[in-house]
């Protein structure tokens, strides 16, 4: 992942392009969605703009099936999954996996997730996703 930008002159947080993905036909189990564009998404909890590439590969939302009852996959929280996905596929110098899921909560909140749904989200890739230092 290659950082496109770094300063204060963005003003705010925040997903600055929408992600187009396709989903990719064959047996592509882990990773089944692929970005048509770049996204640029800047994070004031990193002070970083980070960009996502064309071609990355996502599966949008990894939910364990045990949480799949009061997690469903898809509609929520989308474009934070992709900006979170990329950051613990890359793991940039900057960052940390519990780095990523502060990134991870506040773009869900800014992508307009239910407070209750992004905490508990939150707490699932803080406790239990990809970590790193």
């Amino acid at each position: 992942m290659r950082e496109v930008y770094q300063g204060t002159d963005v003003q705010q947080a925040g997903l600055m392009s929408d992600p187009i993905v396709r989903l990719l036909p064959g047996p592509f189990a882990s990773s089944p969605y692929e970005l048509h564009d770049d996204v640029i998404y800047y994070s004031k909890v990193a002070n970083k703009t980070i960009l996502v590439p064309a071609g990355f590969r996502s599966d949008l939302l990894s939910i364990p099936w045990f949480f799949r009852r009061i997690l469903p996959k898809g509609g929520y929280g989308k474009r934070a999954s992709i900006v979170h996905d990329a950051l613990c596929v890359y793991q940039p110098d900057w960052s940390t996996g519990k780095l990523a899921a502060r990134i991870f909560l506040e773009a869900m909140e800014l992508d307009g997730v239910p407070r209750w749904r992004r905490k508990a989200m939150f707490y699932a890739v803080y406790l239990f996703g990809p970590q790193w230092d």
